[in-house]
């Protein structure tokens, strides 16, 4: 709601406009906010987390009906707004690569592993992204939308493995992690700023420009964000996990 705001006075201060986007708008990718999708696929899968959990307490079932979802999600999103609008499925395999990171952690003993893992994985996604999309995807749109699903997640799997190692003691990693949605939403207004006040032509140039501005912001904007996101997080924990009895210590018995 916060970036909806930002958006929207910028486009306030830029054109005059004021704009109220639809539903169809944000589905379509045309609201003020570019990116304003991905949270409603974001409530989708996490929604379907908590169901296939209370539906079965395997891990690999729960893998296999959130797969299923994202599937389902992928190709029901193609027919509905056609294959022209890639961003609806480029990345939604990663939350099922994710959620099998999140319940296979390794532990200590398998660190040794995690660099092979990871080779694997990289390997993976250039293998399906590139190779997939230019021998198969012209002649089937199918093969075209798994590959982007299955590569995105193996090349995000890749980066997470190696993470994995310096996660705990890099706190740059840790930092920008904090702020990565913030990242994630202001980035396109930043380009739309560096294009059209500054007039950045050159690539370099706005890259660089974009990339620090845009987490300048963010952490301008993780403050708010933190504060509510706490409150509302602070409330949801007291109801699902009410103060526990007081335990008698056995030993004063």
């Amino acid at each position: 709601m916060l970036a909806y705001l930002v958006y929207a006075g910028y486009r306030l201060l830029m054109y005059g406009q004021f704009i109220l986007d639809t539903p169809q708008k944000i589905i379509l990718g045309t609201a003020t906010v570019p990116y304003s999708w991905y949270p409603i696929v974001a409530i989708c899968f996490y929604a379907f987390i908590r169901i296939s959990f209370r539906l079965s307490d395997r891990n690999g079932t729960r893998l296999i009906m959130l797969s299923m979802l994202v599937v389902g999600m992928t190709f029901l999103m193609s027919m509905f707004i056609g294959s022209g609008q890639d961003y609806w499925y480029i990345s939604n395999f990663s939350f099922v690569f994710g959620a099998a990171l999140s319940m296979f952690d390794p532990q200590l003993r398998f660190r040794k592993y995690v660099l092979p893992a990871a080779a694997v994985c990289a390997a993976g996604g250039f293998l399906l992204l590139p190779v997939c999309n230019r021998l198969l995807g012209e002649y089937s749109e199918t093969v075209y939308m798994l590959s982007c699903n299955f590569g995105s997640g193996f090349l995000v799997t890749a980066v997470v493995l190696l993470l994995t190692m310096t996660g705990k003691s890099n706190k740059t990693t840790l930092f920008l992690g904090k702020i990565s949605y913030e990242i994630y939403l202001y980035h396109g207004l930043f380009i739309q700023i560096m294009a059209d006040v500054f007039h950045l032509r050159s690539w370099w140039a706005l890259f660089l420009c974009t990339t620090v501005s845009t987490i300048a912001f963010s952490v301008l904007m993780h403050i708010p964000d933190s504060f509510l996101c706490g409150k509302l997080c602070k409330r949801t924990e007291t109801e699902t996990n009410p103060k526990p009895e007081p335990v008698e210590d056995p030993k004063s018995v």
